[in-house]
């Protein structure tokens, strides 16, 4: 079993994947068109800013995401 952690940026064919996925499971959250949110996201995909978007693979099969973001300080 292969792993690998890439850049969401490096495969940009598998956003719409992505965007679908999460629409489904946030579709309150995210608006009713799903069109629109692919296009958003995809204006903010990139590899030098945060957020920085990532896929995890297995044998080069999508198996999750993960975002690295700031987190509002709380004191």
């Amino acid at each position: 079993m292969k792993v690998r952690l890439t850049y969401l940026a490096d495969r940009l064919e598998d956003v719409l994947k992505i965007t679908t996925w999460w629409y489904y499971v946030w579709a309150d959250r995210m608006g009713p068109n799903l069109d629109r949110i692919t296009e958003q996201f995809q204006l903010s995909i990139g590899t030098k800013n945060l957020p920085l978007d990532g896929i995890a693979t297995v044998d080069d099969k999508i198996v999750g995401t993960a975002v690295a973001s700031t987190l509002p300080a709380i004191y």
